[in-house]
């Protein structure tokens, strides 16, 4: 499967090698909302992901490579979208973007130069459900519904109070600039959301 980027053009997501991804490319989180779009104010999934590893950071109080690897759990999105669940369980393709998916993330851990062995990656995985609750009550307050989602009722006591933070331009990119590799050149991290993020 073939995608066009902005760094490299042409790339074929089957054959993704480590040196291929750039941080420009991922940059497009920046601008991809979640919840297709339906949300009360924009929220994309580098908000998402910011969120995502700050709680590892406050609440789970996460080791380094945890930390950054909250920050770029759903990196691979810059590359195959953002998919809400109930369409894919519709499609019947859970299994097929969980392959792309784990593709995409090992090139992105290696091109990071994340330990994979010191990531916990049930801390991210935990703190992406919190995040994920909190910002269906407080990102849809109008909807009464979400209170009986399994995903809010479980994490119900610790997200009456957490609420996702206001986005912040740059949040993303700035914490992931902290340990990603330097750039090959200037051009590379030259990519700023319209209206910015």
């Amino acid at each position: 499967m073939q995608i066009l980027t902005g760094s490299v053009g042409l790339l074929d997501l089957q054959t993704l090698a480590p040196e291929q991804v750039q941080l420009r490319d991922l940059t497009a989180i920046e601008w991809l909302v979640r919840f297709t779009g339906q949300s009360t104010r924009p929220w994309t999934v580098a908000n998402h992901s910011w969120f995502v590893a700050d709680i590892c950071l406050r609440l789970l109080q996460a080791n380094q490579p945890t930390w950054s690897w909250a920050l770029l759990h759903d990196a691979h999105e810059a590359y195959i979208g953002d998919t809400i669940r109930p369409l894919e369980s519709e499609l019947g393709v859970n299994a097929q973007l969980a392959c792309w998916r784990a593709k995409i993330d090992t090139a992105i851990v290696q091109r990071a130069g994340i330990d994979r062995q010191q990531i916990d990656f049930e801390a991210v995985a935990l703190a992406d459900s919190i995040a994920l609750a909190a910002e269906i009550v407080h990102l849809f307050p109008s909807t009464p519904a979400v209170r009986s989602l399994p995903a809010v009722q479980k994490h119900w006591p610790l997200i009456q109070t957490l609420e996702p933070p206001p986005a912040r331009k740059n949040a993303w990119r700035d914490a992931v600039r902290e340990f990603w590799p330097a750039p090959e050149t200037a051009a590379d991290e030259d990519r700023t959301p319209v209206g910015g993020v």
